[in-house]
């Protein structure tokens, strides 16, 4: 993610606001979960019960243990004249990983009115984002569960509870009146919109099918297969052809005009605009098809099918690397030319690779995200003819006391700081002068390769690289992971 403004510090879900920095009053203790009126029926005794939480180090309570989600099938109604209203139903597929009696769903706001588990009325109990399910039997681990859940209301709201919070807490669906809305859901605002195992660490196949009123359109991710008018409403049905993480996911509903083409290597790309501008279609996005082909050559095949961008009025100088079409603020828009600046694209089609396609094993180490994205937009602006590379990290590098802080263990008050971006950019620099360009590149598409649509760790690629250097500069690798990732103080460039 990446924010745009005075701070240039960003995310793209958010450095300077979105998810920058709020309230850093200590997380509230968590009492157990009220049960709803439904709840009456004696939960199994054998297994065990599903945790309320996957370990996360800032995010305790961010995701929950006991299964693996494969696919979420969104069907909802959307109504956004007025405050929002979803009226939806959420197919999760997913499977236990041990015996459970019952297990943890996310999800913030709605009144939920029913749960089935394999097609058995299953109770539940709520309480904040945590929603705990209880099926008629126990559940198998290994064995693959359907889990139905009817939901409505207007989206929940993340708060400003953590020191990540921003302005809208910590993501989540954003109202933006009565003819926009869109998702910004990094770090762990997926369960603003639909019940999931919000974390990072999961991934599952997201598809939604919206119905919005007449004269709007529904972007998700992935590709659109059907749609369907009628007088007053019509319904779009997106499919995803890869598995994402919750917060990944996207819908934006608006007054847009779309423009679908083929891009480079066979990727269809889909493109939304404000339907008053669509000389966008031609100027601010005109040059991702040659980002495409450029990060490809570096970073090895761009991951997915499809890909594109859409760009949202009304919202806050943001962007986000929802997977396979980012979401951008149309504020962000260089005035004078109608087009998006370049670093922010390249910055958020590099997520494409590193923060989509792999991810972060937890939110301690969002800098294997931003890291690599703050470098592609250093590449980017380099191959056309502006500031080399090591020209934008010298600039980065300018005494700003944030940047004392270790990228590899930012804490949750720096998740979007300037730490994890320009030096964690920084760092992949000084390494790819050690190892030399040719070496640095394999390590880079040897990294997306491994972790294909999975989860990795800081130690897991400083060890490749250590791997990739060799035995004449392994130990090298090792020092200045060291020097640039974990210590406290900033190390000079190397001259």
């Amino acid at each position: 993610m990446r924010r745009v403004g005075p701070a240039v510090l960003a995310v793209l879900v958010a450095a300077a606001g979105l998810v920058g920095c709020s309230d850093d009053a200590a997380p509230q203790a968590r009492s157990e979960p009220r049960p709803s009126a439904e709840t009456t029926r004696p939960a199994p005794t054998d297994g065990v019960d599903g945790g309320d939480g996957v370990g996360d180090p800032y995010f305790p309570q961010a995701g929950n243990s006991g299964y693996q989600v494969e696919r979420y099938d969104l069907v909802m109604d959307v109504r956004i004249a007025g405050p929002d209203r979803l009226d939806a139903t959420a197919t999760i597929t997913l499977v236990p990983t041990e015996d459970l009696r019952s297990f943890h769903l996310d999800l913030l706001g709605f009144e939920v009115s029913k749960v089935t588990v394999d097609d058995a009325d299953a109770t539940f109990a709520r309480d904040g984002r945590e929603m705990v399910v209880t099926p008629e039997r126990q559940l198998s681990e290994g064995d693959t569960t359907t889990v139905v859940v009817a939901y409505s209301g207007s989206p929940g709201r993340t708060g400003s509870s953590s020191p990540a919070g921003g302005l809208i807490g910590d993501g989540g669906w954003v109202d933006l009146g009565d003819d926009w809305s869109t998702v910004i859901a990094e770090p762990i605002g997926a369960a603003t919109w639909f019940p999931s195992n919000d974390h990072p660490s999961d991934k599952a196949i997201v598809n939604v099918t919206a119905t919005v009123p007449a004269g709007l359109e529904a972007v998700a991710g992935g590709r659109l297969v059907e749609r369907t008018d009628a007088a007053d409403r019509s319904t779009f049905r997106w499919e995803a052809a890869e598995p994402m993480s919750p917060y990944l996911a996207s819908l934006t509903v608006g007054d847009m005009q779309l423009s679908e083409k083929d891009g480079p290597a066979g990727i269809r790309i889909l493109d939304g605009v404000p339907a008053r501008r669509p000389e966008l279609l031609d100027g601010a996005l005109s040059r991702f098809p040659e980002m495409i082909t450029f990060f490809g050559q570096r970073f090895g095949p761009y991951p997915f099918r499809d890909a594109g961008n859409v760009i949202v009025p009304g919202l806050e100088p943001v962007a986000l690397e929802t997977q396979t079409r980012s979401v951008h603020s149309e504020s962000i828009l260089e005035p004078a030319l109608g087009t998006l600046p370049d670093e922010v694209t390249a910055h958020e089609l590099t997520h494409q690779w590193f923060g989509d396609a792999v991810g972060p094993a937890d939110w301690s180490m969002i800098w294997l995200n931003e890291g690599f994205a703050t470098y592609g937009e250093w590449l980017w602006l380099e191959h056309i003819g502006g500031r080399t590379v090591m020209e934008s990290a010298r600039a980065a590098h300018d005494g700003d006391p944030d940047l004392n802080v270790p990228p590899a263990a930012p804490g949750v008050g720096q998740l979007f700081g300037r730490t994890v971006y320009q030096r964690g950019g920084m760092f992949l620099v000084e390494l790819g002068r050690l190892l030399g360009q040719p070496t640095f590149d394999q390590l880079l598409t040897t990294w997306v390769d491994q972790h294909r649509f999975g989860v990795a760790t800081t130690e897991q690629f400083v060890a490749l690289a250590v791997e990739v250097a060799g035995p004449d500069k392994g130990a090298q690798v090792t020092a200045l992971a060291d020097a640039w990732l974990h210590a406290e103080r900033i190390p000079e460039l190397t001259p």
